[in-house]
């Protein structure tokens, strides 16, 4: 199969996903709706004029393999949700 996106499900601005595959790898992203949340929850003192504080939920899910092999290896990561703003 050639790599690139194989398959999309949903639309902005709700969920939605797209599997993909590249050379030795496929996968899935699934982007979650983006919230508007409270600013001082970001920023106390308060976001700049015309800033507004967002959420966003990412999940990448992964498939390694060797070029000569199928598919082997599993991965799956969750960004986990956060303002934007919001300093790890």
């Amino acid at each position: 199969m050639a790599p690139g996106i194989v398959a999309e499900t949903g639309r902005a601005p709700g969920r939605f996903q797209f599997d993909y595959v590249a050379v030795k790898s496929k996968g899935s992203v699934v982007v979650d709706p983006i919230v508007i949340v409270d600013a001082s929850l970001v920023d106390p003192s308060g976001l700049p004029p015309g800033a507004v504080a967002i959420e966003l939920g990412i999940q990448i899910t992964e498939t390694w393999c060797k070029a000569s092999e199928k598919p082997a290896k599993s991965f799956k990561r969750e960004l986990r949700r956060r303002s934007l703003g919001e300093h790890s």
